[in-house]
């Protein structure tokens, strides 16, 4: 399907300023949420626990994303259909018979908007408020998820995860993920600046839920990247479980 650059353009400005519009309402609802939270110490615990290793982290829980949130998904579909790069996969890790260079996906890139729960951190006392970035590389075939927090007084400052990726078209990749590596405040760093947690392949963890079950239990699916737009500023992609991810690229001369 064609369109006009200007039109393009023009779409592409509509998604990303309703994106800034949905971060400005989370942000105002959080703040409401936690002006009437009466335990907030508590829950301030758990949430800094369970947004970074407990049930939700790697998962696939959708937000509540409301009116906002549904009409940037709108406008990220209706982008997609004008999509410049169809064959967004070709080159990663030479697929397609192309040099890495041909990927358009390499690079650093900075999430502006996302459904994905697991991907979404609330601003806290403790932990500040985050960034989350991602390098990629087509030549290894890697993602590395990049949370930074700027707050003070919480220990991890910083966390990454690290993905394999394994192409299974021209415009999806199959997520493996390998590690979490945490970055720690700490009066020791080096010992425990850094701690790295191996993360077990998902043919391990349905080797194990085959041999617990008795060979009843189903394999657990495949992560999914599906890219739906994709050109030199801007990555839109949506995730086998429906949740999408909206992400604009960090100029090459921006410190890490």
């Amino acid at each position: 399907m064609t369109m006009a650059s200007a039109e393009v353009s023009s779409l592409k400005s509509e998604l990303l300023a309703s994106c800034e519009q949905f971060r400005a309402a989370q942000l105002q609802m959080w703040e409401a949420e936690a002006s009437m939270e009466a335990t907030e110490g508590k829950k301030e615990k758990a949430d800094r626990l369970g947004g970074i290793l407990g049930a939700e982290s790697l998962g696939v829980v959708m937000l509540e994303v409301g009116e906002i949130g549904n009409a940037t998904v709108a406008l990220a579909e209706k982008l997609a259909k004008y999509n410049p790069t169809p064959s967004p996969i070709v080159g990663w890790k030479g697929y397609g018979d192309a040099e890495p260079a041909a990927c358009k996906m390499g690079g650093r890139w900075k999430k502006v908007f996302t459904t994905a729960a697991d991907a979404t951190f609330k601003p806290s006392a403790r932990r500040g408020n985050a960034t989350i970035t991602q390098e990629v590389d087509p030549v290894e075939g890697t993602f590395i998820n990049i949370i930074t927090f700027d707050g003070t007084k919480n220990k991890v400052r910083e966390f990454r995860v690290k993905i394999n990726g394994s192409p299974e078209s021209e415009s999806e990749v199959s997520l493996d993920f390998r590690r979490i590596i945490l970055l720690r405040r700490s009066k020791f760093p080096s010992l425990f600046g850094k701690i790295t947690i191996p993360l077990p392949r998902r043919s391990v963890i349905n080797a194990i839920a085959r041999w617990g079950s008795r060979g009843k239990a189903k394999a657990a699916p495949k992560a999914l990247l599906q890219m739906q737009y994709l050109d030199d500023t801007l990555w839109v992609h949506r995730t086998a479980e429906g949740n999408w991810f909206i992400q604009t690229r960090i100029d090459d001369d921006a410190p890490p």
